[in-house]
This record gives C-alpha cells, sequence and structure tokens, in this order.
C-alpha cells in the first residue's frame, strides 16, 4: 500500500494546487466583469463580493476533472523522469495496476464533483440570479449623488439632487423633469419639479422607492408653448424605482429532478451535460495515465500539452452534442453519452498500447 499512498498523495496535493491556480484565474476574470457593472452601478461592492462567492462552486466543479488530468499528468512525468516509475514497474505493479490506483484516486474527486454540480450548483445559480435582480432594482438608488443627473423608472425621465444629507436619505434642492402621458402622435408634455427638501422612502406595499418632496412648485406644458400650468404642493411623490422584478428561471438554476420531469430537449441538454462533466473525472483520470508516459529525456511537463489537446477536443465535442440535443437533431437516449464512449474507446486503446508495444517489440528483438 506504500506505493498507491505515495501516488495518490502526490497527486491530491498537485490537484489542490492546480485547483487553486484555476479558481484564481476565472475569479479573477469573473471579478474584473463585475467590477465593471459596479462602476455603472449595477452592481453595490458588497453584492460583488457574494456573487463571487456563489461563483465558486460553479467553477470548481467544472474544472475539477481538468485539475485531476493534469495533476496525474505532472505527477507521472516526474516519476518517468526520476526513474520511479521504472522501480514500479520492478515491483509488480504494472499498466492495470496504474489505470486502478488512477481510478481509486479519481473516486472521491468525483463524488465532490458531483456534489458540486448536481446539488450545490444549481442552489448557488439560483441564489446568484435572485442576487442580481435585486442589485439591479436597486442600480438607480445607488446611481443618486450629490450635483449628479439620475434616470427614473422606465427612462421617462430624470432628477437631479444638489446636496445629500443623513444618510443619503434627505435630499437638498432636488429638480425632477418628466415626459407625462399624451396622446400617439400629440407633442409630449413635460412635467418639471422642484423643492428645497425632499426624503427618499419605499413603499412598504408595493416594494417601489419614491422621493417624496415637501413644499415645492410643479410646471406643466409642451415646450414653446405658453400655456404652462404652475402648482405650489405640500407634499409630491415621484417613483424613481420599480419593485424588484421576479427573476426569469434558467435551467441553470433547476434542480436534477425538475429537469427531467420537465423533459425538454433543452432539459435534457442541461441535465446531461451535468452528468458528463461528473461522468468526464473519472475518464480524463484514466486517460491521463498512457498519456503521462514520458521518455527518459523528457521532463515532467512533456505530456501537459497533448494531455489539453485532448481535453479540448473531448469537451468541445460535448458541447457539439449538446447543441445537437438541444435543437433535436439526435434523440436523447444518443445524446452526450457517444463522446464518452468515444474517450472510452481511446483509453481501452491506448492504455494497453502505450505500455504493451514495448514489450512486443522486445520480445521481437530477442527472438
Amino acid at each position: 500500500m506504500i506505493i498507491p499512498r505515495y501516488i495518490a498523495r502526490s497527486v491530491l496535493t498537485s490537484v489542490a494546487g492546480i485547483s487553486t491556480l484555476l479558481l484564481a484565474v476565472l475569479v479573477s476574470n469573473r471579478f474584473v466583469n463585475y467590477l465593471a457593472e459596479a462602476v455603472s452601478g449595477q452592481f453595490s461592492g458588497e453584492g460583488i463580493l457574494v456573487l463571487l462567492l456563489l461563483k465558486l462552486p460553479a467553477y470548481l466543479g467544472q474544472m475539477l476533472p481538468l485539475a485531476l488530468m493534469l495533476a496525474i499528468l505532472m505527477v507521472f512525468g516526474r516519476l518517468y523522469r526520476d526513474q520511479e516509475m521504472f522501480v514500479f514497474f520492478s515491483s509488480g505493479i504494472g499498466p492495470g495496476r496504474l489505470a486502478g490506483i488512477v481510478l481509486g484516486i479519481s473516486v472521491p474527486v468525483t463524488l465532490l464533483v458531483a456534489l458540486l454540480i448536481l446539488v450545490v450548483g444549481p442552489w448557488s445559480s439560483e441564489r446568484e440570479y435572485s442576487i442580481k435582480a435585486a442589485e439591479r432594482a436597486t442600480a438607480a438608488l445607488r446611481m443618486i449623488s450629490s450635483g449628479r443627473f439620475t434616470e427614473l423608472a422606465g427612462g421617462r425621465g430624470i432628477f437631479y439632487v444638489e446636496r445629500l444629507s443623513e444618510g443619503e436619505q434627505r435630499l437638498e434642492n432636488v429638480f425632477v423633469a418628466r415626459v407625462l402621458r399624451q396622446r400617439e402622435g400629440s407633442t409630449p408634455r413635460i412635467g418639471v419639479i422642484s423643492t428645497r427638501e425632499a426624503l427618499l422612502s419605499r413603499d412598504a406595499d408595493t416594494g417601489d422607492y419614491f422621493v417624496v418632496m415637501d413644499q415645492g412648485h410643479r410646471y406643466e406644458g409642451v415646450p414653446g408653448q405658453g400655456d404652462f400650468r404652475i402648482v405650489n404642493f405640500d407634499r409630491y411623490a415621484v417613483r424613481v424605482q420599480e419593485q424588484a422584478a421576479t427573476p426569469k428561471v434558467k435551467r441553470e438554476s433547476l434542480g436534477s429532478g425538475e429537469l427531467w420531469q420537465r423533459g425538454g430537449p433543452k432539459d435534457i441538454a442541461e441535465l446531461q451535460w451535468r452528468l458528463s462533466i461528473i461522468i468526464s473525472t473519472p475518464l480524463l483520470a484514466l486517460l491521463a495515465v498512457p498519456l503521462g508516459r514520458t521518455r527518459q529525456r523528457q521532463g515532467r511537463f512533456a505530456r501537459i500539452l497533448p494531455g489539453l489537446f485532448a481535453y479540448i477536443v473531448y469537451v468541445n465535442l460535448l458541447g457539439v452534442a449538446r447543441v445537437w440535443v438541444e435543437d433535436g437533431r439526435i434523440p436523447g437516449f444518443v445524446g452526450l453519452w457517444w463522446v464518452h464512449l468515444l474517450l472510452l474507446a481511446a483509453v481501452l486503446v491506448l492504455l494497453p498500447g502505450r505500455f504493451g508495444w514495448d514489450r512486443l517489440r522486445e520480445q521481437w528483438r530477442t527472438a
């Protein structure tokens, strides 16, 4: 058991390092995108942090199969370079035993991927869409600042605030301009409101946000015409942001059981895609066994490029099969399974081929 433990410890340590690196790259890229949206006022600083944390399970579940394959390629490359693999061969550990060791290492990783993809992933996606809807619903409120024009709900007007006070709830010297309802084909009427003080509040029943103005003036009319109407008011409320709309349900946020019950082509494609990520974990690990064999003068990273190429081809074929299922070009029972069968066939051909041809060649030379 010393050798399997040694290989497992080396592989799992490399998986942790590679996953951390890949996760940092993906999170950094997503953080830049969220930061750009935060600058435009769509997200708050706290919202960005929560969204990044919710992205971690999906990212980790998708990258673990690749991280496991790369870790095996790196560890096997080092073992071949340091002549340790040949010591294993002389101890009776052949390619079949190596494949069994790798398959055993992939079991806990596969279970973790299944947990992230089938359970945690849909939940985090549902929370992500809800938070995005809530953040966008209050985007206009975050854009309220001193000396800045802000668009009203529905884009039917703007308002301007000279100064904010009392925790940005009380507004001073407010100017509001709105396009009023008019008949089709007629010149739109403009309503202009000005007041010295206003209060930002939220309606408890509807959830809409209003600017409630006290002791102001309202001017209404058509620009260029002299029939303006001037009204003095004690209190007037203008809605600046509607209640957050119910987030649209996306398939990424649906549970696997619900996808199965819906049974549409896109639902089946999404379900098979999740299962494909899980199935790919042991298959890619087994593929790394024959691909990881290196020559004595080759470095530990010599087989990384062929491994990445095989992974890219495999994932692209899965993507093509997913589109075909969504479009109804192939039936659901065929689905994405044929891609896994191709990879399994490649493993069954390469595994004895990479380790067996040398023995046949040596036997032929000594005969």
